[in-house]
């Protein structure tokens, strides 16, 4: 789940907030944050967040979710997934994961695939007993051109809608893991 590129909606009985800003930084980059509480325990938001090979189970959007290879303190992800605006997109990207279970951070960059950019960083936070702050920021530049508008307007929707059901995975495993 380096960068969740494709969720779902969900209804939730009581909303967790979180942020997302989207800010242009010219041409077609942009830098995006997202901070959310996810009530769930860190070692637990970490393992929904890095089973790679399940992402596709969770997030529908999500075609395709697998590690193609694993060397020593790195991983190459592959992920496909499709949004719809106007009409269905395939996104595809190719990503370089540095894991730091100890510190809580996943560290991000594109190697292939639909981005000339893609690099960020999430990091996980023990907050009160059992939750989580939850932080990522990344910048983006896609190849394919879009209006800054279109771009601020998806980020947002599809990031908020990951960023809710990130929330419900990471409180479903935690229930497992205590139930």
């Amino acid at each position: 789940m380096a960068v969740l590129l494709f969720f779902s909606a969900t209804v939730r009985a009581v909303e967790i907030p979180h942020a997302i800003n989207v800010d242009a930084l010219g041409g077609n980059e942009f830098k995006i944050v997202i901070r959310t509480e996810i009530r769930a325990a860190p070692r637990t938001v970490w393992t929904v967040l890095t089973d790679f090979d399940h992402h596709a189970d969770w997030l529908p959007f999500m075609i395709e979710s697998r590690v193609v290879s694993h060397l020593p303190g790195t991983l190459f992800v592959e992920q496909e997934g499709a949004i719809r605006v106007v009409k269905t997109y395939t996104i595809r990207v190719k990503q370089q994961v540095w894991e730091n279970a100890p510190a809580g951070r996943l560290r991000f960059h594109a190697v292939d695939g639909d981005f000339r950019k893609l690099d960020g960083l999430w990091t996980i936070l023990p907050a009160a007993p059992g939750q989580t702050t939850l932080l990522c920021w990344f910048t983006m530049e896609p190849y394919r051109h879009a209006p800054e508008w279109a771009v601020k307007f998806i980020v947002k929707r599809y990031l908020s809608v990951m960023v809710h059901r990130l929330q419900d995975q990471a409180e479903i495993e935690g229930r497992k893991s205590h139930g």
